[in-house]
């Protein structure tokens, strides 16, 4: 039961991405105390609620910067609530994580 509200909740997120939406929002809206909430993503999903959704941002943004070549990309980053140093520093991170993650999966 916990593992199905979880992944309901990461559909809601996924939903309201381009929203600016909260770990509180997303813990009300499901009936959760925001202290439970993150920890139960946590255990069902091994991150937490904040990097979670830090990661679809910049997932997103990625799209973004593929599919709206005109628009730059601190814009695009802005679009998703960073400064445009905080975004350029975010992604990177991001990029270097899934290419370690990719490059070595889990056993």
């Amino acid at each position: 039961m916990k593992k199905e509200l979880i992944h309901r909740s990461m559909d809601y997120i996924i939903q309201h991405i381009d929203e600016n939406l909260s770990i509180e929002d997303v813990a009300e809206h499901f009936h959760f105390s925001t202290f439970y909430f993150c920890r139960s993503f946590q255990q069902v999903t091994g991150e937490s609620v904040y990097e979670f959704i830090k990661h679809l941002k910049l997932d997103q943004s990625a799209v973004d910067m593929k599919l709206k070549k005109n628009k730059s990309i601190t814009d695009i980053g802005l679009d998703y609530g960073y400064s445009s140093s905080n975004y350029s520093s975010a992604f990177r991170k991001h990029v270097i994580f899934l290419h370690q993650n990719s490059a070595n999966p889990p056993t």
